[in-house]
């Protein structure tokens, strides 16, 4: 074996100034070239002995100790404490005032999942296109064939969550009653989506069905609560006016029927039966004629046909459907996603205009989409807290009901298919000025209009003289009679929204019954000694009060709505304040009232027993109402002028699930936080367990106190009043007047009128349409007869 040479040599102990040298000796070396490393220590060669891959090893050797040989002259004490200390300062400021946009080094697998994964978005998707053409016009304006839409997939229906605010911000809101959170956290302000509900009464086959279910049912209702004034197109126009920049959506809603062939195939484009024949040859289906169909003849297509495929005629026949139409409607620029709308970005509007970009209104503008009772009523498929069917239980189920269901006649039926909409029938009208929060918003919900003169209180009855009433009273009586089933029995106010009051009520009753005091001590779910400790020292008594029975509880001072507060408030947030509502009461406030001990918690307080948390959630809420109404004035008067803080769990309360059951899986969809949607208030299970088993994933610790304040952002409401006019038009001189006394009154925000004329029809029907028009001029952009110039929308 060859010898280095001097030169190598002395290259070798150049380079050879760590115990790792990089260079591999292959014999012993002369004195001059002694290294004062480890190598110098090495015997003679055995490479002849070692394993055939070992020049490998010694080639990887070597380009491990080069590399630290490289690195190592830059790990001085200076350095690696610089370093140190920048590491230090990187992870205090990421961890105690501004996070990092760091992503995680932990791998995908050692993530644990939270229910926040497993969540529907807040927003609602937007549906899929139909079948066909959506984007044409329609053939005949009365009446529109289409392609319904799919049922949704199980589970249905699917609870999405309601817009949190963030965490930081909530926990704020709730606690303190107010928020140092500004815009950059809070977000943008939210958008609204407006609905319609529409029928043509003068429709001879929606009258025949009319006709044919009053009889069935014996229910009769007057020809005047489904005759056609055009007050739709002037509805709709009056939200553009009233909100504009503020909507996303307008949807309509109609009545629809079965397609038959012989009497709708005209109202196909020839355009869509080419592309279906297409589509249905080009799956083997064979071509055979249903029977001779002549067709009138059109401009732009050929719609001579004169037979049509039988596998294209019972396709039609199975899966399509007629709608009708407001013979206003075009089509073609109701979606700002075709290019034939004006207000696409590349539309022949804005080259003909000489325009780059569009308007801010423009852009804003919203879409317009409808809907049949065919495709928005559906049969859930799975029980509501997450139990499947049977297979095929569902379909048999679905068929079942829908014909005994539809096609609706009953507009309150429709108002319950979204959260957070402007819900409206074609004869109410906006005349002011609106905000989003003059309706919604995240930091206060729902505004809602109780109406305590309208009819006095509704009773929680059912009465069978009002079962064919043509108006709403029936309906009221029925609706609580229903409510007071699963919630506490009492009179409730004129209003379709209850339902919402009443689970604003149960979870603040929850967060305190269940989830604070239940978790108190040892014992999970259960009223304890520490539990009734936490009431003594809310109400002040002491171990020698045994003698008190009763608690009067009297309303504390509060600042929720006091003047330019929820101003203030909004415009921190970067959000528009109400312009047309005057606020009378806060979901966060309320009232006063006695609380008997003994009467109001039972043997828990009476023998000192100790009881399950979920028996005591029902005595307090359901079985003895008036004690959780004064439960709740209490811990509102003890949560101070702001905020619900004496309700909410200390803070890092958490409560550990079951964990996932062996063979299982996590589930695909998770609800947001809610209580049980049952029936009746006795089949509930309040309990932790049975709460987060359908609403946390399996083995998750859940933080108590911000779930509950993510349920109460669910259900808070403010209860308010605006100026609202609703009249029943009779005759020419009362409709004179009282479209004299709405014009002098410019404080009226909401207008409702019904054709209730007796006599003088014509001239009513002329007065309104001029008043209509005087009112509200500009054409929408998908009226037909829309003139890009004379309908120009203004920044």
């Amino acid at each position: 074996m060859v010898l280095p040479t001097s030169r190598s040599v002395s290259d070798s102990y150049a380079s050879s100034l760590s115990p790792s040298s990089p260079i591999a000796y292959s014999s012993f070396h002369s004195p001059r070239s002694r290294s004062p490393s480890p190598s110098r220590l090495r015997g003679p060669d055995l490479s002849k002995y070692s394993h055939p891959n070992s020049s490998s090893r010694r080639r990887s050797s070597s380009s491990r100790t080069a590399i630290i040989r490289y690195f190592k002259p830059y790990f001085t004490p200076r350095i690696v404490g610089t370093l140190s200390l920048w590491m230090a300062a990187l992870w205090i400021i990421h961890n105690f005032f501004l996070p990092l946009p760091l992503s995680r080094l932990t791998s995908p697998a050692s993530i644990k999942p939270t229910s926040a994964d497993h969540h529907l978005s807040e927003l609602f998707p937007q549906p899929p296109l139909r079948a066909g053409d959506d984007l044409l016009d329609s053939v005949d304006p009365r009446w529109r064939p289409f392609a319904p839409l799919s049922p949704p997939d199980p589970p249905f229906p699917r609870l999405r969550p309601t817009r949190f605010l963030p965490s930081r911000c909530l926990e704020q809101w709730f606690a303190d009653g107010e928020t140092l959170c500004g815009k950059g956290e809070m977000g943008d302000e939210e958008t609204l989506d407006a609905t319609w509900l529409w029928v043509n009464g003068s429709d001879h086959r929606w009258q025949d069905s009319m006709v044919h279910w009053r009889k069935v049912e014996g229910v009769y209702s007057p020809e005047h609560h489904f005759r056609e004034q055009n007050e739709l197109v002037h509805s709709m126009r009056s939200v553009l006016d009233a909100l504009p920049g503020h909507l996303e959506t307008f949807h309509l809603i109609l009545a629809d029927y079965p397609f038959e062939v012989e009497k709708d195939l005209e109202l196909l484009p020839g355009s869509i039966l080419e592309e279906l024949e297409r589509s249905i040859t080009s799956q083997g289906s064979q071509r055979h004629t249903h029977r001779s169909i002549d067709r009138r003849e059109s401009n732009d297509t050929a719609r001579s046909l004169t037979s049509l495929p039988a596998s294209l005629s019972a396709h039609l026949s199975a899966t399509w459907r007629v709608v009708q139409t407001p013979t206003w409607l075009d089509f073609s620029r109701r979606d700002k996603t075709s290019p034939s709308h004006p207000y696409h970005p590349y539309s022949s509007n804005q080259y003909r205009e000489g325009r780059s970009k569009l308007l801010r209104a423009e852009a804003n503008y919203p879409t317009l989409r409808y809907a049949a009772h065919s495709e928005i009523f559906h049969l859930p498929s799975m029980d509501r807290d997450g139990l499947t069917e049977e297979l095929g239980e569902r379909e048999w189920k679905e068929q079942e009901w829908r014909k005994k269901a539809l096609p609706s006649f009953n507009s309150m039926a429709i108002e319950s298919r979204a959260d957070v909409t402007l819900s409206l029938n074609d004869d109410f009208f906006l005349l002011r000025p609106h905000a989003v929060s003059d309706f919604h918003s995240p930091l206060y919900g729902s505004v809602i209009r109780f109406d305590h003169g309208y009819y006095q209180q509704v009773r929680p009855m059912l009465d069978k003289n009002r079962f064919n009433d043509a108006g709403e009273v029936g309906g009221l009586y029925h609706a609580n009679y229903l409510l007071s089933q699963r919630f506490p029995r009492r009179l409730r106010p004129y209003f379709a929204h209850v339902p919402k009051v009443e689970r604003w009520r149960e979870a603040l009753l929850w967060t305190y019954i269940v989830a604070n005091l239940g978790t108190l001590g040892d014992s999970p779910d259960t009223w304890n000694h520490l539990a009734r400790t936490e009431l003594k020292d809310m109400f002040g008594l002491n171990d020698d009060d045994d003698d008190v029975i009763k608690i009067e509880v009297h309303r504390g001072e509060r600042w929720t709505l006091e003047p330019g507060r929820m101003a203030r408030t909004f415009e921190q947030a970067g959000w528009e304040p109400p312009k047309a509502t005057d606020f009378l009461f806060s979901s966060t406030n309320e009232y006063r009232c006695v609380l008997d001990l003994d009467r109001c918690f039972g043997s828990f307080w009476s023998r000192e027993e100790d009881v399950p948390a979920a028996d005591m959630m029902k005595r307090l809420t359901f079985q003895y109402p008036e004690c959780g109404d004064c439960l709740i004035m209490a811990l509102v008067t003890a949560s101070g002028p702001l905020g619900l803080s004496a309700f909410f769990p200390p803070k890092g309360t958490a409560f550990e699930n079951s964990p996932l059951a062996q063979g299982h899986s996590y589930p695909k969809y998770l609800p947001p936080p809610h209580l049980p949607l049952t029936p009746t208030w006795h089949e509930a299970d309040f309990s932790l367990d049975g709460v987060m088993s359908t609403t946390a994933l399996p083995g998750e610790s859940v933080n108590l106190r911000e779930y509950t304040m993510k349920l109460l952002s669910r259900y808070q409401y403010l209860s308010a009043k605006s100026e609202s006019h609703f009249h029943m038009l009779k005759s020419a001189e009362h409709a004179h007047r009282v479209f004299k006394m709405i014009q002098d009154n410019s404080r009226v925000s909401i207008l409702g009128l019904n054709d209730d004329i007796e006599e003088d029809y014509d001239e009513v029907k002329d007065i309104m349409l001029d008043w209509f028009e005087l009112r509200w001029p500009k054409k929408a952009v998908w009226e037909r007869g829309w003139d890009p110039v004379k309908d120009r929308l203004e920044e």
